[in-house]
């Protein structure tokens, strides 16, 4: 990663850090393999993709963090910022629904 890469992914990791109010995890993750940010519930990884418009993550990501999550028997998220400056977050489907259903202030799931 060069220097300006790591510029914005820092500034990518403490704009998250402020959002979810988690903290920082040692060495951005490396040191303990415990991704960037974490809680008591979940760790997320954070990225920049500077040379992609879109969305992409790619498969050894995904199975790092899952791998990270069940370690440290948490939720995941991967955030993700493209050369567009656009910012995604990519969790579960399942928890997607939980997160929805209760910002709605919904009980019920709907029938498929």
């Amino acid at each position: 990663m060069d220097k300006n890469n790591r510029a914005i992914g820092d500034t990518l990791e403490k704009k998250v850090m402020y959002l979810l109010q988690m903290r920082g995890t040692h060495n951005s993750g490396a040191t303990n393999d415990d991704a960037d940010l974490k809680d008591d519930h979940m760790i997320v990884e954070c990225k920049v993709k500077s040379k992609m418009a879109g969305l992409g993550i790619s498969a050894s990501l995904l199975e790092k963090v899952k791998k990270q999550a069940l370690k440290w028997r948490r939720e995941w998220a991967i955030v993700t910022r493209n050369a567009d400056g656009d910012e995604f977050v990519t969790v579960p489907l399942n928890d997607f629904a939980e997160y929805y259903i209760s910002w709605r202030g919904c009980t019920q799931k709907a029938p498929l």
